[in-house]
Formats: C-alpha cells, sequence, structure tokens
C-alpha cells in the first residue's frame, strides 16, 4: 500500500539525482539524509516517509536524521541546516512552506530535495511526492453511484489541500457519471 508506494518512492529520489555519486570504493559510505516533518510523526504520510528511512538506515544504506513538529514557518531554515552539514538528501513536506523550501533547494543544488508538494519538480535537484489518489477516487464515485438506491451520498473529506479537492472532485465525477441524479454532501475535518 501506501508504505510500499513510499518506499519505492524515496529509492527514487535518492537514486535518481545521486545516481553518479558513487565513489566506486569498496568501502561503503552511507548517503545521509535528512527529513524536515512539519506534522508529528503520528500523521499518515509522516509516519510512512519516516518508517521507509528507518528502514534504510536499519539497512545500513542511509544515515538518517529528522525533526518533527517543525512550524512551516522553519521548516526552510531546518532544510538549509541539512544542507549546511553535508547531507546529500533532504525529505521536507513544503505543502505549507512552498516558496521557501524552493528557495532553500535552489541554494543548495548538489542535495537531492524532495518534496511533499503540489508543484512539480525543479531542475537539478528536486523531486515530489504527492498522494495522487484521484483515479482511485473516480472508481469509486462510479461504483457508488451503481451500488446506492437513493441519489444522495455523503463523503468525509480530511482539509481543504489542493489534494483533497483533486480527489473529492474525482470521486464527484465518478459519481455523477454513474449516476447523474446524485447528491454529494461532503463535511470536511478543518
Amino acid at each position: 500500500g501506501v508504505r510500499r508506494a513510499l518506499s519505492i518512492a524515496v529509492l527514487m529520489c535518492l537514486l535518481g539525482p545521486l545516481a553518479g555519486c558513487g565513489g566506486g570504493t569498496e568501502t561503503k559510505e552511507r548517503v545521509k539524509v535528512g527529513a524536515v516533518f512539519t506534522s508529528s510523526l503520528e500523521a499518515p504520510w509522516a509516519a510512512a516517509l519516516h518508517q521507509a528511512l528507518e528502514k534504510g538506515e536499519r539497512e545500513g544504506e542511509i544515515a538518517y536524521d529528522f525533526a518533527e513538529k517543525v512550524p512551516p514557518a522553519e521548516a526552510p531554515r531546518v532544510a538549509r541546516e541539512y544542507g549546511e552539514r553535508g547531507y546529500k538528501a533532504v525529505f521536507a513536506e513544503a505543502f505549507e512552506c512552498e516558496e521557501g523550501m524552493r528557495r532553500a533547494a535552489a541554494d543548495f543544488p548538489e542535495v537531492a530535495f524532495c518534496l511533499g508538494s503540489r508543484r512539480g519538480p525543479t531542475d537539478p535537484n528536486v523531486s515530489v511526492l504527492d498522494a495522487y489518489v484521484h483515479e482511485p477516487s473516480y472508481l469509486c464515485g462510479l461504483l457508488v453511484g451503481k451500488l446506492v438506491r437513493r441519489g444522495t451520498v455523503g463523503a468525509v473529506v480530511g482539509f481543504s489541500t489542493p489534494g483533497g479537492e483533486r480527489t473529492i472532485n474525482a470521486f464527484r465525477r465518478g459519481l455523477l457519471e454513474s449516476l447523474p441524479s446524485a447528491r454529494l454532501l461532503v463535511a470536511r475535518r478543518e
């Protein structure tokens, strides 16, 4: 599921920008990886990424350090500190501090930044992670439209973010395609 996908994403983010970093020596040096979480490690996205990075550390692939519950206004500063300390990769939630995080990445072009972001990647060193679940949400809407007996359907959405809106809008489109008379009631956890 999500953990496997994030594990694969972690490897892709690390291996893509760092592909040419091997020194050809017999002794394997662990890549220094930092993570900046604006949420606690109990949040699903942060927990999955943290667990994947911890696994990489346990397996001797990376040397991992992290900061959690970092206020969004401080997150770019923390990411810069990882760059200053010689880290080769920084993972960060950038949804609430996008511009600052991208400026930090621009100041450290030799560091691979992998950001939880609404925006796309930026050369030479920014990769992105996002939960693109709009396609399965659309399919769920199609199925619900075929299964309900009445035309009113309820859905609970986390927070009003571009990703959350993309997900509920895809569900709505699928629902209306299979049941054009449907009415979708949306409750938000704000």
